[in-house]
């Protein structure tokens, strides 16, 4: 999704999120864990997520800024990655 530099990036639904980390490929990572095998990740974030790791987070919450962290894109423009698997699988 293209995004202005730093724009807010709110969740899906509303699950306390899991982890974040630092990829060489998607820059700045954060995964929420739905709970049901549905699994949202946000990457290409600008810095370190805007929320505590097991936080519970709403829709509408702010869970990072969208940013151009992703080293395979250095020069793009900021936007972010969004995934959505379930049981694994992209869907």
């Amino acid at each position: 999704m293209k995004r202005p530099s730093a724009a807010p990036s709110p969740p899906r639904a509303a699950a306390p999120w899991k982890a974040w980390s630092r990829d060489d490929l998607y820059g700045t990572v954060v995964t929420i864990d739905h709970g049901d095998g549905t699994k949202a990740v946000y990457a290409n974030l600008a810095s370190e997520p805007a929320v505590a790791v097991n936080d519970a987070v709403e829709p509408g919450y702010i869970i990072g800024a969208v940013g151009t962290s992703a080293l395979a894109e250095v020069g793009q423009q900021p936007h972010l990655h969004f995934a959505v698997t379930a049981n694994g699988q992209s869907k």
